[in-house]
């Protein structure tokens, strides 16, 4: 039996990612300005969650949350002080 003799053009893979992710909060190889991905992402301990390959994701095409946080009330009042 003869040894096969590969034959053939290895190209070089380019060191940018190009995945879903990055393609969608990058331009290049910076970042899109935080308005254009606001919805999508946001930081954790100083580290975008792009750089894990993550991205926020919502069940609808919008937020439902209350307009107001939720309030305790902790005031008292007299009739006669």
């Amino acid at each position: 039996m003869g040894v096969a003799k590969l034959v053939g053009n290895e190209v070089e893979t380019p060191s940018l990612s190009q995945t879903q992710v990055y393609k969608v909060t990058h331009e290049g190889q910076n970042y899109l300005p935080f308005m254009q991905r606001s919805f999508i992402s946001f930081s954790y301990g100083g580290k975008n969650i792009e750089d894990f390959n993550l991205i926020a994701v919502n069940r609808d095409d919008r937020m439902e949350r209350n307009l107001y946080a939720d309030f305790n009330d902790l005031t008292t009042s007299y009739d006669i002080i």
